[in-house]
């Protein structure tokens, strides 16, 4: 009988205990996938908090206030100066 951790156990009639690896692959295909789903909601919440921003800059530009100037007092309220430049 060989040495079960030498490099050649594979080569012997017997099979290798596989139930670690097997418990390890479905961990880190679970934590992959669960990292893929997380990393997809977060670019949804921030692409729709975005969408929620640009449509008040747009309602803002239509009352007359001009783009420029509520993009600019956006970017400043964001930014930490609430009440414009």
């Amino acid at each position: 009988m060989s040495d079960p951790t030498s490099d050649i156990a594979l080569l012997d009639t017997r099979a290798p205990d596989g139930g670690k690896a097997m418990q390890s692959a479905f961990l880190w295909v679970l934590a992959s996938l669960a990292t893929a789903i997380a990393i997809f909601v977060i670019t949804l919440l921030v692409w729709a908090q975005n969408e929620r921003a640009a449509g008040r800059m747009i309602i803002g530009a239509q009352k007359t206030t001009g783009y420029l100037p509520v993009v600019a007092s956006q970017f400043a309220t964001l930014h930490g100066r609430p009440g414009g430049l």
